[in-house]
């Protein structure tokens, strides 16, 4: 579902990090990455390597953003590693690239 958007137009809001969009936590910390498109629309979060989302224990969690079109998914880092998640909405053009760095 995360490479699911819509095509951009001047009616489609385009999604955007909230949070910054590189952080680093230690093995075991979590890290909320938050995101705005579209409101009340799905939002996916996909981590192309190792780690999960706290909420599901897996690599890929949707979410419904409010209001205001913000979503958020906690990620909780694995051992070690550079990783990249990916985030992407069907009712929002665009993609946002998140990286969390695991401290050593």
């Amino acid at each position: 579902r995360v490479w699911q958007i819509k095509d951009a137009g001047p009616a489609v809001p385009q999604l955007r990090a909230v949070s910054s969009r590189k952080t680093t936590v230690s093995a075991g910390g979590q890290v909320v990455l938050t995101v705005a498109g579209a409101a009340n629309s799905p939002v996916t979060f996909h981590c192309t390597g190792e780690g999960a989302f706290a909420a599901n224990g897996r690599s890929a969690i949707t979410v419904e953003a409010d209001a205001q079109g913000q979503a958020s998914a906690t990620f909780v880092a694995p051992d070690g590693g550079r990783l990249p998640v990916i985030v992407g909405s069907p009712m929002s053009s665009g993609f946002v690239r998140f990286v969390v760095q695991v401290a050593e």
